[in-house]
């Protein structure tokens, strides 16, 4: 697949963007965390254990695609 000057530095935007959005979540996640004075997490936390691993995952995702549109 081919695309023009103007839709690589797009898709490369768009990617980027979203991984430093990610990036927060993925690499500090006790600064989105509710937690309890014992550590536990709290029952009405809007971040989960498993939006963390998500956004982990999704990070390793993204920069491997970042990585490949940036070498064509």
């Amino acid at each position: 697949m081919q695309f023009s000057k103007k839709e690589k530095e797009e898709l490369i935007e768009s990617v980027s963007y979203d991984l430093n959005r990610i990036s927060g979540l993925a690499e500090n996640p006790e600064n989105f965390l509710s937690l309890n004075k014992n550590g536990t997490i709290r029952k009405n936390s809007s971040v989960t254990p498993q939006m963390i691993a998500d956004a982990r995952e999704r990070k390793v995702f993204l920069e491997g695609l970042l990585t490949k549109l940036n070498e064509l």
